[in-house]
């Protein structure tokens, strides 16, 4: 018996440092932000799938520098997503630091794959999964349109952060793939409620924080990039609208959804330190 609790324990303290991790980064819009984008959108049709690669670094006075990096895919039409995670090397949990792990969200699950490091606490099984709360679920579902708006409509996103129409940053090409660009500035508060990001992050004293924003021929967003006083982030988007395939992965160990209220503590504890 002794046995087996310290066994849950330890799948427990696992799941929560897996997710902690690799969720906490993850960019959700305001209600406000994203009606703002729908209506400037109009004309335009939501994505329906992409690929993505995004890039965040960070830094603090008490911290070192950090990044994280990711890539994979959205199926906007299912509610699904995928990312490959390459975990900030700073971070100071043993097994953890500089690992590479994926995650995939399907069927209202979030699965996260096992570093070698740490799998026996989970008996060697390859992934671990919790099954989203229905409330959870229903505000991560209502998040799938309005990224597809954005992602539709890269003006919409101008729309969304900036009073005005912005600076045009001419043209290029991204990917092999001509695009024009807008850069907008915006406070540092309005672009942290409209990305998502903890309060804290960073204030912009001078001239606002520089939003990048770069369409394709279609008007669909092809680049994205923000830079705060301590965070920044760059997102790109290619294979717009191509067939995506994403399936929930086996051999998964599920753990409780109670799970995730120890995520937010742990999320929270870090954000206000």
């Amino acid at each position: 018996m002794r046995k087996l609790v310290r066994g849950r324990t330890g799948l427990v303290a696992l799941g929560g440092l897996l997710f902690a991790a690799v969720i906490g980064p993850t960019v959700v819009p305001e209600a406000s932000s994203a009606q703002s984008g729908r209506q400037s959108s109009a004309s335009s049709p939501p994505c329906a799938s992409a690929s993505y690669v995004l890039a965040v670094s960070g830094s603090g006075q008490a911290t070192q520098g950090w990044s994280l990096a990711a890539n994979g895919q959205v199926d906007f039409i299912n509610d699904a997503a995928t990312a490959n995670v390459t975990l900030p090397t700073a971070i100071p949990i043993p097994g953890l630091a500089g690992s590479d792990v994926q995650l995939v969200l399907v069927g209202g699950t979030a699965y996260a794959s096992v570093p070698p490091a740490l799998s026996g606490f989970v008996g060697g099984a390859p992934w671990v999964s919790v099954a989203l709360p229905s409330s959870l679920d229903t505000v991560v579902n209502s998040v799938f349109p309005r990224l597809a708006a954005w992602c539709g409509n890269g003006q919409s996103v101008v729309s969304a952060l900036g009073r005005h129409r912005g600076t045009s940053l001419g043209s290029t090409s991204i990917g092999g793939e001509p695009v024009t660009g807008t850069q907008i500035r915006s406070s540092s508060s309005k672009v942290s409620r409209a990305l998502g990001l903890p309060r804290g992050v960073g204030r912009a004293r001078h001239g606002g924080v520089p939003v990048d924003v770069w369409d394709n021929g279609q008007g669909q967003l092809t680049a994205l990039s923000v830079t705060l006083p301590s965070l920044s982030i760059s997102l790109q988007l290619t294979n717009i609208d191509q067939p995506v395939s994403i399936t929930a992965p086996t051999g998964a160990v599920p753990l409780s959804p109670s799970i995730l209220s120890m995520i937010g503590g742990f999320a929270g504890a870090r954000a206000a330190g």
